[in-house]
Order: C-alpha cells, then sequence, then structure tokens
C-alpha cells in the first residue's frame, strides 16, 4: 500500500486512524473528521516521531481543509533526508489503530512482543 492508498484509507474508515511502515517506531494517525458547519470534512494529520524529546512526542501536525481541498503544514518542518523520502516513497505501509501504535512506540503496554 502506498502513501496515498495509507490515508485513502484512514479517511474514509471509522475504525483504523493510523498508518506507518512496518519498519517505523512513528507513525502518522488523523483527528476525528469535523461534521460541524463550516469545516466539514477538515481533520489534520499527525506526524508523530519515533523517539520522545524531554518525554514528549515530537508531532507535526498538518492540517486538511476539506472545502478548499488544501494542506496546511506545521510551523516546524520535518527533515527531508534519505530515511524520510525513502519512507514517503514507499509501497509498504499498513493502517491501524493510533492507541496500538502509541503502545508499541512507547513501550508503555507491558506486553511481552
Amino acid at each position: 500500500m502506498t502513501l496515498h492508498d495509507a490515508l485513502d484509507s484512514i479517511v474514509n474508515s471509522s475504525t483504523r486512524d493510523a498508518m506507518k511502515r512496518p519498519s517505523m517506531g512513528g507513525y502518522f494517525f488523523r483527528s476525528a473528521i469535523s461534521s460541524a458547519e463550516g469545516t466539514v470534512g477538515d481533520y489534520t494529520l499527525t506526524m508523530r516521531e519515533r523517539a520522545n524529546d524531554n518525554g514528549n512526542p515530537v508531532d507535526y501536525v498538518y492540517s486538511y481543509d476539506a472545502s478548499a481541498g488544501e494542506w496546511t503544514p506545521p510551523a516546524t518542518m520535518p527533515d527531508l533526508d534519505g530515511e524520510f523520502f525513502a519512507m514517503l516513497v514507499a509501497d509498504d505501509w499498513a493502517t491501524g489503530v493510533a492507541t496500538d501504535f502509541e503502545t508499541a512506540r512507547t513501550g508503555a503496554g507491558g506486553e511481552k512482543w
């Protein structure tokens, strides 16, 4: 599944709200999709890095305006290095639930595996 396929999947799903590649410790997750008048279809897509910064998640939040069909990037952008670029063009994206991905990222679930 490409990045585009994964994004389409989580936007159209009522149960899966996150996506990542199997090799990633971090992940992307979307907010609830707005149904409020004037913002119908709007949502945010957050990219969360694997590592924390002083115990806090490192997030890059992109906002989607459905009526304009436009994305607004975060004030601080992630570095476009080789690892990031390879991640974006890969075709092994998977979807899941953000809380599950967060548990796996932090190891906070206490699961052995």
